[in-house]
């Protein structure tokens, strides 16, 4: 009968000696992993994207040239939280929701600048898999975005009348 009760005691410290041992494995390797809104993190990674997370939707727009102040700018951020220099993708995501009602690519320029500076402009049809910029980001910095999107001057001859365009920035880290 004691060798019985030694032994269900052994097998109680057991069960929770395995446990503690689990709880604090997670505690050291996974919970670090956990992810708030708007933040991309993969390992040592951590990415923060600040803006107000919508879709940016032109509507009633008109054909413009690039230096309009008519173009409404959109500002975002991205932060380096994490300890590591850290490398992103920026990706200008087309939300469509009645294909025959929106706007063509080519008929469609843009301007990105980076922290004041203007990095890229053209047309959306010229980017490659949408794919705004790619950037290393050092640890604790932050690069701060003005993206404009407008109906090209060289689009009035076509048909835009009517039409929209809305689109969302994504932010893919450590790829």
């Amino acid at each position: 009968m004691r060798n019985k009760m030694l032994l269900i005691l052994a097998g109680i410290a057991l069960f929770f000696f395995i446990l503690s041992v689990t709880f604090i494995w997670y505690r050291i390797f996974y919970e670090e992993l956990d992810t708030g809104d708007n933040q991309n993190e993969i390992a040592n990674l951590q990415i923060q994207l600040e803006d107000n997370g919508n879709v940016v939707m032109m509507n009633d727009a008109v054909p413009v040239e690039a230096d309009s102040p008519s173009i409404i700018p959109y500002h975002f951020s991205i932060k380096n939280i994490g300890n590591n220099d850290s490398i992103y993708k920026i990706y200008l995501d087309d939300t469509l929701e009645d294909a025959s009602n929106t706007l063509l690519p080519n008929q469609l320029e843009y301007s990105l600048n980076l922290n004041g500076i203007e990095i890229k402009d053209g047309f959306i049809s010229d980017l490659e898999n949408n794919l705004l910029d790619i950037r290393d980001i050092a640890s604790e910095s932050v690069n701060d975005y003005i993206l404009k999107v407008w109906i090209s001057a060289d689009a009035f001859n076509t048909a835009w009348q009517g039409k929209t365009y809305n689109y969302q920035i994504i932010v893919k880290g450590g790829e």
